[in-house]
């Protein structure tokens, strides 16, 4: 028996290989473990082939090399026949055209890829793609996170996103320049690669236990459309719509809408756009505050002079009760008097002793009715009295608590807190930047003294 070498052993087996495929293969995986080499910018990358069920990651793999050469020649052929680039990506299933192979120096079993079918991984996207909504419609959560509330204004913002990337600067850019008083809670996560579901969805849960949370945010820059297969996973897309948060996404596709942009509360094409979406939100708000404000003082003060004018009508009311009640008790004691003084002078005549008993015992019953009518007079005043101090307090109570909220809705007290407003050359409040023009004199008044300003630049 003849012994070889290492280098002779394994220049047998990659002849052999070429012998057992003497033609280029088609061959269908996922991607796995994609890199560029940094010096001569070749792929290097695994192909894997996942199990149809069961927990196991793969059930097999294979390396594959795609030199800048082809990987150039590849792109040229797609650009010459109209295919939009493909961008290869991690987790993107594909069919490639490849030449079996066995690096001798390493022994290593290969394949070196020719050329990569851009209508097998499209289609592939597409299927994941319907396949991630017709389960999320099973589930019954497609709609799920959309019908939840969001607070007016949100102003506490759970945001998931690389720290210091384009996507991050560029919300947080807009928020500050609004100079509303937004509070950001930022989860740093990976939004590129194989990472990036998970460390979404470990996010999502992260902010959620966070309190007093209005939304979450979740953006990226712009990418391929091949990037968008990780905002089409089910798991991703299933934390997105069980949210207990209201989830906004701007993931950068101006296009393509991601199924993560389908269970999303409200989607938007960019972060700043997402940012522009909760300033508006705000200024909305303020606004309709200052109209409330406005509404509240004119109804406040038809309430005082609704309610002046009633107790000043009860008042009246009272007084002409009274007094039609002491002028009919006087018409009975007269009308008392003179049926005494008719029956007396009838009686006269014929019985002076019993006219003069009579007129001493009409006399005294005279003088008992009228000291009980004036006792039954004295208690109705005493009761008119009372009722119309009741009337009086709570109309006291009722002008001190509209007071009070009058007093709460005084732009001062909002000066007090922080907030302050700008005036044109008129004096009238400025509510957006087409009411001034360059070169505006402006008026900025603080809860203690104000700043005159001159318009030199301003941003829509």
């Amino acid at each position: 028996m003849s012994c070889l070498t290492v280098s002779r052993l394994n220049d047998i087996a990659r002849q052999a290989l070429n012998l057992a495929f003497d033609e280029d293969v088609w061959v269908v995986g996922e991607i796995h473990g994609l890199k560029m080499h940094s010096q001569s910018s070749h792929l290097y990358f695994d192909l894997v082939e996942k199990p149809s069920h069961g927990k196991e990651q793969y059930i097999a793999k294979v390396s594959c090399a795609f030199f800048k050469g082809a990987y150039t020649r590849w792109q040229g052929i797609l650009a010459k026949q109209g295919i939009p680039f493909l961008d290869l990506t991690d987790g993107l299933e594909v069919k490639v055209k490849a030449k079996v192979d066995l690096y001798a120096k390493e022994g290593r079993f290969q394949i070196i890829i020719q050329e990569i079918d851009p209508s097998y991984s499209l289609g592939f996207i597409a299927k994941k793609r319907m396949q991630t909504i017709e389960t999320l419609k099973g589930l019954g959560v497609m709609d799920k996170n959309k019908k939840l509330p969001l607070p007016y204004p949100a102003v506490r913002i759970g945001l998931i996103t690389s720290k210091g990337s384009a996507a991050y600067n560029d919300f947080m850019s807009i928020l500050k320049k609004s100079e509303y008083a937004f509070d950001v809670k930022l989860y740093n996560a990976y939004m590129q690669g194989e990472a990036t579901i998970a460390e979404i969805i470990k996010g999502i849960k992260k902010l959620e236990s966070m309190p007093g949370l209005d939304a979450i945010v979740i953006t990226r820059g712009g990418g391929a459309k091949t990037d968008l297969i990780y905002f089409d996973d089910i798991e991703l897309c299933k934390a997105i719509a069980k949210s207990k948060l209201p989830v906004i996404t701007g993931i950068g596709h101006e296009i393509d809408v991601s199924v993560a942009d389908l269970v999303a509360f409200a989607h938007m094409v960019t972060p700043t756009d997402v940012a522009r979406f909760l300033v508006d939100r705000v200024a909305e708000f303020l606004d309709q505050v200052e109209e409330l404000g406005s509404e509240l003082i004119d109804v406040s003060r038809e309430m005082i002079y609704a309610q002046k004018a009633r107790q000043e009508e009860i008042a009246r009311s009272i007084a002409y009760i009274a007094q039609r009640w002491v002028f009919g008790e006087i018409d009975r004691v007269k009308t008392l008097a003179r049926t005494a003084e008719s029956s007396v002078s009838s009686a006269i005549a014929s019985h002076a002793n019993r006219i003069t008993r009579m007129q001493e015992g009409i006399v005294l019953v005279a003088r008992y009715q009228i000291i009980g009518q004036k006792q039954q007079i004295r208690q109705l005043f005493a009761y008119i009295k009372q009722g119309f101090k009741t009337n009086l307090s709570q109309g006291k109570v009722l002008v001190e608590k509209i007071s009070s909220l009058l007093d709460s809705m005084d732009p001062k007290v909002v000066l007090a807190r922080g907030y302050s407003i700008t005036l044109d050359k008129k004096g009238k409040s400025i509510k957006k930047t087409e009411d001034i023009a360059l070169g505006d004199r402006i008026t900025t008044l603080l809860y203690k003294g104000k700043i005159k300003s001159l318009v030199e630049e301003k941003e829509s």
